[in-house]
Protein backbone atom coordinates (compact mmCIF):
# COMPACT_ATOMS: atom_id res chain seq x y z
CA UNK A 1 0.00 0.00 0.00
CA UNK A 2 1.42 2.96 -0.91
CA UNK A 3 0.83 6.32 0.50
CA UNK A 4 0.47 8.58 -2.97
CA UNK A 5 -3.15 6.86 -3.28
CA UNK A 6 -5.78 9.77 -2.55
CA UNK A 7 -8.53 6.66 -1.67
CA UNK A 8 -8.61 5.05 1.84
CA UNK A 9 -8.25 1.35 2.04
CA UNK A 10 -11.60 -0.77 1.88
CA UNK A 11 -10.17 -3.27 4.74
CA UNK A 12 -7.90 -0.49 6.84
CA UNK A 13 -9.52 1.17 10.36
CA UNK A 14 -9.92 4.50 11.36
CA UNK A 15 -7.19 5.62 13.32
CA UNK A 16 -8.37 6.47 16.78
CA UNK A 17 -5.10 8.48 17.91
CA UNK A 18 -5.14 10.57 14.32
CA UNK A 19 -5.65 14.24 14.75
CA UNK A 20 -7.93 15.62 11.86
CA UNK A 21 -6.99 18.07 9.83
CA UNK A 22 -7.56 21.72 9.89
CA UNK A 23 -6.53 22.51 6.71
CA UNK A 24 -7.83 19.83 4.62
CA UNK A 25 -10.67 20.08 2.03
CA UNK A 26 -13.11 17.70 2.20
CA UNK A 27 -12.83 15.48 -1.19
CA UNK A 28 -16.35 15.38 -3.08
CA UNK A 29 -15.94 12.25 -5.53
CA UNK A 30 -16.92 13.27 -9.34
CA UNK A 31 -20.46 12.64 -11.19
CA UNK A 32 -18.85 10.22 -13.14
CA UNK A 33 -16.48 8.57 -11.14
CA UNK A 34 -19.33 7.34 -8.62
CA UNK A 35 -20.49 4.14 -9.06
CA UNK A 36 -24.65 3.79 -9.60
CA UNK A 37 -25.79 3.05 -6.11
CA UNK A 38 -28.12 -0.01 -6.64
CA UNK A 39 -31.87 -0.15 -5.42
CA UNK A 40 -31.69 -1.38 -1.81
CA UNK A 41 -32.85 -5.18 -1.50
CA UNK A 42 -36.08 -5.87 0.94
CA UNK A 43 -35.08 -7.66 4.13
CA UNK A 44 -37.86 -9.17 6.27
CA UNK A 45 -37.12 -7.70 9.77
CA UNK A 46 -36.50 -10.94 12.14
CA UNK A 47 -38.59 -12.41 14.16
CA UNK A 48 -38.39 -11.35 17.40
CA UNK A 49 -36.89 -13.98 20.30
CA UNK A 50 -39.41 -14.43 22.38
CA UNK A 51 -37.74 -15.18 25.28
CA UNK A 52 -36.05 -12.05 25.86
CA UNK A 53 -38.98 -10.02 25.40
CA UNK A 54 -40.90 -11.99 28.38
CA UNK A 55 -37.85 -12.11 30.53
CA UNK A 56 -37.75 -8.41 29.84
CA UNK A 57 -41.40 -7.93 30.53
CA UNK A 58 -41.53 -10.36 33.71
CA UNK A 59 -38.80 -8.15 35.31
CA UNK A 60 -40.95 -5.22 34.89
CA UNK A 61 -44.22 -6.11 35.63
CA UNK A 62 -45.79 -6.76 38.24
CA UNK A 63 -47.07 -10.33 39.24
CA UNK A 64 -50.51 -11.30 38.20
CA UNK A 65 -52.25 -14.33 38.98
CA UNK A 66 -53.35 -16.65 36.08
CA UNK A 67 -56.64 -16.68 35.59
CA UNK A 68 -59.92 -18.60 36.47
CA UNK A 69 -60.54 -21.69 34.68
CA UNK A 70 -63.55 -20.51 32.20
CA UNK A 71 -66.96 -21.79 33.34
CA UNK A 72 -70.51 -22.16 31.28
CA UNK A 73 -72.41 -18.69 31.05
CA UNK A 74 -75.46 -19.56 31.83
CA UNK A 75 -75.88 -20.15 35.52
CA UNK A 76 -77.46 -23.39 36.75
CA UNK A 77 -80.25 -21.70 38.82
CA UNK A 78 -82.60 -18.87 38.40
CA UNK A 79 -80.82 -15.35 39.45
CA UNK A 80 -83.58 -13.27 38.84
CA UNK A 81 -87.37 -12.76 39.74
CA UNK A 82 -88.58 -12.97 36.35
CA UNK A 83 -86.67 -16.23 35.85
CA UNK A 84 -88.06 -17.43 39.13
CA UNK A 85 -91.92 -17.03 39.88
CA UNK A 86 -93.37 -19.45 42.07
CA UNK A 87 -96.43 -21.67 41.69
CA UNK A 88 -99.57 -20.51 41.66
CA UNK A 89 -101.69 -21.24 44.52
CA UNK A 90 -104.71 -22.19 42.92
CA UNK A 91 -106.23 -24.51 45.90
CA UNK A 92 -108.42 -22.45 46.79
CA UNK A 93 -110.59 -21.59 43.81
CA UNK A 94 -110.65 -24.94 43.42
CA UNK A 95 -112.17 -26.01 46.86
CA UNK A 96 -114.82 -23.12 46.57
CA UNK A 97 -116.10 -24.67 42.76
CA UNK A 98 -116.29 -28.31 44.39
CA UNK A 99 -118.30 -26.57 47.76
CA UNK A 100 -120.06 -24.73 45.63
CA UNK A 101 -121.42 -28.10 43.34
CA UNK A 102 -121.41 -30.24 46.66
CA UNK A 103 -124.03 -28.02 48.70
CA UNK A 104 -126.60 -28.85 46.36
CA UNK A 105 -126.35 -32.62 46.40
CA UNK A 106 -124.93 -33.66 50.41
CA UNK A 107 -123.31 -30.52 52.27
CA UNK A 108 -126.11 -28.04 52.48
CA UNK A 109 -125.56 -24.50 54.03
CA UNK A 110 -122.94 -25.94 55.45
CA UNK A 111 -121.36 -26.27 51.41
CA UNK A 112 -122.37 -22.31 50.84
CA UNK A 113 -120.83 -21.15 53.24
CA UNK A 114 -117.29 -22.65 52.95
CA UNK A 115 -118.02 -22.21 48.75
CA UNK A 116 -118.57 -18.51 49.92
CA UNK A 117 -115.28 -17.81 52.22
CA UNK A 118 -112.78 -20.16 49.96
CA UNK A 119 -114.06 -18.22 46.64
CA UNK A 120 -114.07 -14.92 48.09
CA UNK A 121 -110.13 -15.92 49.32
CA UNK A 122 -109.24 -17.39 46.39
CA UNK A 123 -110.41 -14.17 44.37
CA UNK A 124 -108.29 -12.01 46.51
CA UNK A 125 -105.23 -14.19 46.08
CA UNK A 126 -105.85 -14.19 42.28
CA UNK A 127 -106.32 -10.16 42.28
CA UNK A 128 -102.86 -10.24 43.96
CA UNK A 129 -101.29 -12.10 41.29
CA UNK A 130 -100.60 -15.04 43.33
CA UNK A 131 -103.22 -17.67 41.97
CA UNK A 132 -104.61 -17.97 38.04
CA UNK A 133 -107.49 -19.31 38.26
CA UNK A 134 -109.89 -16.26 39.29
CA UNK A 135 -112.91 -17.23 36.96
CA UNK A 136 -112.61 -20.84 39.27
CA UNK A 137 -112.86 -18.82 42.13
CA UNK A 138 -115.41 -16.47 41.16
CA UNK A 139 -117.70 -19.51 40.11
CA UNK A 140 -117.64 -20.91 43.23
CA UNK A 141 -118.29 -17.93 45.25
CA UNK A 142 -121.22 -17.41 42.88
CA UNK A 143 -122.69 -20.96 43.38
CA UNK A 144 -122.16 -20.10 47.31
CA UNK A 145 -123.86 -17.16 46.89
CA UNK A 146 -126.74 -18.83 44.72
CA UNK A 147 -127.08 -21.93 47.49
CA UNK A 148 -127.58 -19.79 50.37
CA UNK A 149 -130.21 -17.91 48.61
CA UNK A 150 -132.06 -21.09 47.98
CA UNK A 151 -131.53 -22.10 51.07
CA UNK A 152 -133.16 -18.85 52.61
CA UNK A 153 -135.75 -19.10 50.26
CA UNK A 154 -136.74 -22.65 51.31
CA UNK A 155 -137.20 -21.82 55.07
CA UNK A 156 -138.97 -18.49 54.40
CA UNK A 157 -141.48 -21.03 52.80
CA UNK A 158 -141.56 -23.93 55.26
CA UNK A 159 -142.13 -21.00 57.40
CA UNK A 160 -144.97 -19.52 55.43
CA UNK A 161 -146.34 -22.89 55.56
CA UNK A 162 -146.17 -23.75 59.08
CA UNK A 163 -147.65 -19.79 60.02
CA UNK A 164 -150.46 -20.58 57.15
CA UNK A 165 -152.20 -23.26 60.25
CA UNK A 166 -152.21 -25.61 57.46
CA UNK A 167 -149.59 -27.92 59.19
CA UNK A 168 -151.06 -31.64 58.26
CA UNK A 169 -148.39 -32.78 56.42
CA UNK A 170 -148.67 -36.07 55.85
CA UNK A 171 -145.29 -38.38 55.93
CA UNK A 172 -146.45 -42.08 55.21
CA UNK A 173 -146.19 -42.21 51.25
CA UNK A 174 -148.33 -44.79 50.05
CA UNK A 175 -150.56 -45.63 52.89
CA UNK A 176 -154.02 -44.49 53.64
Amino acid sequence: MSTDNPLPDENAQPDENAQPDENAQPQIPDADSAPTPEPPAVVEPPAPAAAPVVAAAAAQAPEIPPAPPAYPTAPAYPTTATQYQPAPQNTLGVIALVMGILQFFCLGIIGSILAIIFGKVGMNKAKAGLATNGGVAKAGFWLGIIGLILFAIGIIIFIILLASGNSTVDFNVGTN
